[in-house]
């Protein structure tokens, strides 16, 4: 007790040292007293996810502290961008970076390629880093997708029952529920699968010995739930001269089967500005016909595409004034042709890029340049747009992969960059 006593004494004489009586009967005490007991802890918390106090105790040890990067962060990791020198002796348009977003699902942000007359240009209409970073730009706006984003474990659009909350919607396959984020108020769709939400798992972007391929690996624990099993991805993307090859991995090793789609919808920019005269060029293959026109949602039927995209098959054509939307399946390579390819031609610019399918599981290409845009989205996907719909009559066969456990799926493509001459361009 005369210890006690003793330390009593000695913290009172303190306080009375720190803080004279006429502050210690100030109503200011009781508020002083709730800040720190309420904000204390707050501060200290927000500290430490930043890594301050991590940090502290490595500078206190002595160890070397890494700079803190400060450039915009998408997903809270920094893009990667690839970079290839000019070709010597090359006279023709060739590709120059890459830019993705390990922290959103490894998504394409931007492509730039050198064109004669033009200079190095910016070839895809995405928004920038910091746009993402700030959330100046939302993630998605419309039927397709607007920074780039790989698309997994579907493709397109997929759709359901609104949940209670009203934020996302739950769809069925085989018996088992599924549940996705809506990207409209009040309405059961959503739109580019669940990839984009997730950060690298690890990433080997610029390897030494080549800095011209980058790859990340994902672990998508059911996507947090959402989907029917667990999954790891591997996404590999190696920029060439004149081709840029990508290519998504998935792999089911969970316990269950489940439906699986991959897929990209890059919106292509026509530099000349001009839509009305650039070229769109698509393979043969039959027309999604919609059902529900409100919706956007497919009938579950095929037909032959009507004048509105008919016309770019099997050869290139102007765009012309009217809007272009649509959906070919059982694609099928043009005559002059040894795979299943789409263009987008500029023309004016004097270039022009194709995608072409390289893995056999790609069931889809859509293309889609509204009035008055300077785009052309045209994208390739393993699944059917809503695929796990009633209109599809539970033929999940037919309108998306079946992934059972230890099974693995794959979507693979070229995008090629090439010059267009005057008189090519004439005679289409």
């Amino acid at each position: 007790m005369m210890y006690l006593n003793l330390l009593k004494k000695s913290i009172a004489g303190l306080w009375d040292g720190m803080f004279p009586k006429g502050f210690r009967k100030s109503s200011a005490v009781p508020i002083l007293l709730i800040l720190l007991v309420v904000v204390g802890p707050i501060v200290a918390w927000r500290l430490h996810r930043l890594g301050q106090f991590g940090q502290l105790k490595r500078e206190i040890k002595g160890e070397q502290v890494a700079a803190v990067p400060t450039g915009p962060r998408p997903g809270g990791v920094d893009p990667v961008v690839l970079t290839l020198a000019p070709t010597a002796g090359s006279t023709g348009p060739e590709f120059r970076t890459v830019t993705l977003l390990p922290g959103l699902g490894m998504g394409v942000l931007q492509i730039t390629g050198s064109v004669p007359n033009l200079g190095e240009i910016e070839l895809l209409a995405n928004p920038t880093a910091k746009d993402i970073a700030d959330g100046t730009t939302p993630n998605r706006k419309g039927v397709n997708d607007t920074w780039g984003a790989l698309e997994a474990p579907w493709s397109g659009m997929l759709t359901g029952l609104l949940t209670p909350v009203g934020n996302s919607f739950r769809t069925s396959w085989r018996g088992k529920t599924l549940e996705a984020p809506s990207v409209l108020p009040g309405r059961g769709i959503g739109e580019g699968g669940l990839l984009n939400t997730l950060p690298a798992d690890s990433s080997d972007a610029l390897p030494a010995k080549n800095p011209t391929t980058a790859k990340a690996s994902f672990k998508a624990t059911d996507f947090g739930g959402r989907w029917a099993s667990k999954n790891d991805i591997d996404v590999a993307i190696t920029l060439n001269a004149t081709t840029i090859d990508l290519e998504v991995t998935v792999k089911n090793v969970g316990e269950e089967p489940e439906p699986m789609g991959i897929g990209w919808h890059p919106r292509f920019v026509i530099p000349s500005g001009n839509r009305e005269a650039a070229e769109i060029r698509l393979p043969g293959g039959e027309l999604i016909e919609m059902g529900d026109t409100a919706k956007g949602t497919p009938s579950g039927k095929f037909g032959q595409p009507g004048m509105a995209i008919s016309r770019f098959q099997q050869r290139s054509w102007p765009i012309g004034a009217e809007p272009v939307d649509g959906a070919l399946v059982h694609l099928k390579p043009s005559a002059a042709e040894s795979g299943v390819a789409a263009e987008v031609r500029d023309p004016q610019s004097g270039f022009g890029l194709r995608m072409t399918k390289v893995s056999g599981d790609i069931r889809e290409l859509r293309v889609t340049s509204p009035t008055g845009s300077n785009y052309v989205s045209m994208g390739m996907q393993t699944d059917f747009d809503d695929p796990l719909g009633k209109e599809w009559g539970g033929a999940e066969n037919v309108s998306i992969t079946s992934l059972l456990p230890g099974q693995t799926a794959q979507w693979k493509i070229r995008l090629e960059i090439f010059a267009i001459s005057a008189h090519a361009a004439a005679g289409r």
